[in-house]
């Protein structure tokens, strides 16, 4: 029965001692005064409020409807009010115990690590860069960066890569011994397990029992001593040829780096053959320039003493070295085993990376061309992928017998518009396994002027072939791009962030100040992508500030999918302040759960930034902002609009404005499965329908509204269930539910019903709460009366995204 407080007259709980309104004990004794304070205020603000009220009977006799209270707003924030950003732990570094008696082998555990740089001051950032109106009050700030030329973070990394290398080479010499990297040493742990057991019966495969780790001079080559051992001796694309690790999208890249010495000179920091056996290659290991030092022990076979991974012919070893560093940087060679060219590129170059997709049903053939013609023009480097992608437009049989190879990397070489010829030079880096169609080496229909400038006679190129646009089309499913722009002085910004999981204030986002107009490209990559088992999708959003220091308008974003990079593409800013977020949603619901990222931003003007915190809010401000400008919108009732966000984004995101200034809205959201037509989109399914149910005899109503997403498939939810009931209050707007795409090696499924209804009360009410595929009876029947949303918010970083907000906020 509870019991009723002597002085505020609550009923309260009888397991409770004192009131939860005024303090004062069950047996009717005040606590500390408190008691007589609350009553005093309680009673005066009642007589008030009486006054007030007779006040206006007195003026009016119309019936009075209180407004319905405003939704509950989150606590506002400003990106020029910049918190602290958390910062990583150093990481550990292993000096040679003192304990452990010296052997004559110098390994990297005896030298000391170069001295990281000291940390730039936000004061020397402010003297230098001029305020304007919007960000006029000196703030603090947690992390002051600005781009740099490209070229001087290379002299930079050179410089401390050549102190290190003098080190080693002077213990070497001390001890008169060679090196040998004990952090990437010549066992089988460093190996890892290369093949599944149903791949150890294809040919060419070796057994890590079979290999045997050798220096060059110990080796035998099919070169034999005809050229002596050297880091490069006139490097072409024909001098790679794969081994027995599947790692040809690698080596399709290194394929397109060597026609490129000014690349290939950037990446071999050790330029000359090293008599004590170290060398050093420079590398952009998910998003971040490292210089990975190496030994020059290599895998052999045990049989041969041939090296048994890439190889680089007339005995050069720069191939065989960017292959070890790589595997070193990732920690086993089992590591490299499958990929896709764009990650080689954006590897070795550490350039703005693109990919262009050719299985798109709506794909502009004749613009496609135009952008390889271009990207060549500009020196672009390009590679290929052949019968990689979700829909294949031949059969594999029929590739494989025009030589092609389905699951591989292949590198274009040159692209050519020959009079109504549009031809491509395409390698593979097996070096074999050429295309045998129409402008093959032996097609008879080559004209014979075209055939003397095309295939001069003497010229050799093992795996290289011209084919016919057309036909490249139909065999391959995407085309590369690495954006070199060094020679044009580009400036880059690179930024390490984490994102992932529940959001929490461990988020950090990146400011960026423009004072000119400026074109930039913006990249996210995933750290640890080769060495994780789970996907990740990885959104990236380019906002501009608006004057209260908020999330604004979106100016660009890029693609929303399971990756190990995002990219934005090449686009131009107008002077003012920016803020870039990086999301990752298919974790949203696993609470701790974080991904180490890297944020890179190249640009052909210099730029300043501030790493800033990046709370909740402002990234579901991002997500806002991004249904505002990209939502479809599929309008049912006058002011109430409904958003639907599929197209580039790897999922849905349905969001809902209740613009009705006295009615609620009840939304029901069901991507659960239900006999729904079914519209095909490049392997995805995507269809959204809404019903609606309003009583207009009602005034000062709640519209509910139902999304049923239970019908979708390969789909995460960020509210833990495909059906969703809401109900949005007047003059609000809430994100009802994002599904993410879940396993990238197969297609996504995603409908979405949505039913809205008017109702009197905030409350759930029974007409939305009908049982479906994503919500059962019994589920139904476990929802608690009086909620006004199913399934609740289960923690704050749900409610950020989730809870209604002010559509004029």
């Amino acid at each position: 029965m509870g019991w009723s407080c002597t002085y505020c007259t609550l009923i309260n709980e009888d397991h409770e001692a004192l009131c939860d309104g005024c303090g004062s004990s069950k047996e009717g004794k005040q606590v500390r005064g408190l008691a007589a304070g609350l009553r005093n205020a309680v009673s005066g603000a009642v007589a008030s409020l009486t006054t007030i009220w007779d006040d206006l009977v007195d003026v009016t006799s119309a019936p009075f409807t209180p407004p319905p209270a405003p939704p509950p707003q989150p606590a506002p924030y400003s990106v020029f009010d910049v918190r602290e950003v958390p910062r990583a732990a150093a990481s550990p570094v292993s000096p040679l115990s003192p304990q452990q008696p010296r052997i004559p082998v110098i390994t990297l555990s005896d030298t000391p690590p170069p001295r990281p740089p000291p940390p730039r001051r936000v004061q020397d950032l402010q003297q230098a860069m001029p305020r304007t109106s919007v960000n006029t009050v000196s703030r603090p700030c947690s992390v002051s960066l600005h781009s740099s030329p490209m070229r001087d973070q290379t002299v930079r990394d050179e410089r401390e890569a050549r102190n290190q290398l003098k080190q080693i080479e002077l213990l070497c010499r001390e001890f008169k011994t060679s090196f040998i990297d004990d952090e990437f040493p010549p066992t089988e742990k460093s190996m890892g397990k290369l093949y599944d057991d149903a791949e150890m019966a294809v040919p060419g495969r070796i057994k890590p029992a079979d290999v045997v780790w050798l220096r060059p001079t110990e080796m035998f080559t099919k070169d034999g001593h005809r050229f002596p051992y050297t880091v490069f001796n006139d490097p072409s694309s024909s001098d790679i040829e794969q081994g027995a690790l599947g790692d040809c999208w690698l080596l399709s890249a290194m394929a397109l780096i060597a026609e490129r010495p000014d690349i290939l000179d950037k990446i071999l920091l050790t330029k000359a053959y090293s008599e004590l056996g170290v060398y050093q290659i420079r590398l952009c290991v998910d998003g971040r320039w490292r210089v990975v030092t190496v030994d020059d022990y290599f895998p052999c076979r045990r049989s041969s003493r041939t090296l048994a991974f890439a190889v680089g012919r007339k005995n050069q070893l720069w191939v065989p070295l960017v292959e070890k560093a790589y595997a070193k940087a990732l920690g086993q060679y089992a590591k490299l085993r499958a990929g896709r060219t764009v990650e080689g590129l954006a590897l070795l170059t550490g350039a703005p990376c693109e990919t262009i997709s050719l299985e798109d049903d709506d794909l502009e053939v004749d613009l496609v061309w135009a952008r390889l013609l271009s990207a060549k023009e500009a020196g672009y480097v390009i590679g290929a992928s052949c019968g990689a992608g979700s829909k294949r437009r031949v059969p594999e049989a029929v590739s494989a017998s025009l030589g092609l190879l389905t699951q591989h990397a292949y590198s274009i070489l040159d692209v050519r518009q020959e009079g109504p010829n549009r031809l491509l030079r395409v390698r593979n880096p097996w070096g074999s396994h050429v295309w045998t169609g129409a402008w093959s080496d032996r097609w008879a229909g080559w004209p014979e002027e075209l055939k003397r400038r095309l295939l001069p006679a003497g010229v050799r190129a093992p795996g290289a072939f011209w084919m016919a646009y057309d036909d490249f089309r139909l065999h391959f499913d995407s085309i590369d791009f690495a954006k070199i722009r060094q020679h044009l002085a580009w400036a880059e910004l690179r930024v390490p962030c984490r994102i992932g999981g529940s959001w929490a204030d461990d988020a950090v986002a990146l400011m960026l100040v423009v004072e000119e107009p400026t074109e930039m490209c913006c990249s996210l990559f995933r750290g640890g992508s080769r060495t994780a088992d789970d996907h990740e999708d990885l959104l990236m959003c380019i906002h501009r500030v608006d004057p209260k220091g908020r999330v604004g308008e979106l100016e660009t974003r890029s693609d929303r999918k399971l990756s190990h990079m995002a990219t934005t593409g090449d686009f131009f800013l107008r002077p003012g302040h920016y803020v870039i977020t990086a999301l990752s949603l298919s974790s949203f619901n696993r609470g701790k759960f974080r991904l180490d990222a890297s944020l890179v931003v190249h640009s052909n003007k210099l730029l300043f930034g501030e790493a800033i915190a990046c709370p909740p809010q402002m990234a579901t401000d991002s997500l806002v902002q991004l249904a505002l400008k990209e939502g479809s919108v599929q309008r049912s009732m006058n002011g109430v609009i409904p958003r639907f966000v599929t197209k580039r984004f790897g999922g849905l995101m349905v969001m809902v404005d209740n613009h009705l200034p006295a009615t609620h809205l009840h939304v029901t959201s069901d991507c659960s499965k239900g006999p729904m037509k079914q519209q095909i989109c490049w392997g995805v399914k995507v269809h959204n329908s809404v019903m609606v149910m309003v009583d207009h005899h009602l005034s000062a109503t709640h519209l509910p509204v139902t999304s049923d997403c239970s019908n979708s498939s390969n789909v995460l939810s960020s509210r833990g269930a495909t059906k969703v009931i809401d109900s949005v209050p007047p003059m609000s707007r809430q994100i009802l539910i994002v599904l993410s795409h879940f396993d990238a090696s197969n297609g996504y499924v995603v409908e979405n019903k949505l039913m809205m209804a008017t109702s009197r009360t905030a409350a759930i009410n029974g007409v939305m709460m009908q049982p479906g595929a994503g919500a059962s009876a019994a589920a139904l029947a476990r929802v608690q009366p009086g909620i006004e949303h199913h399934p609740p918010f289960e923690d704050e970083a749900s409610k950020q995204l989730h809870a209604p907000r002010s559509v004029l906020s």
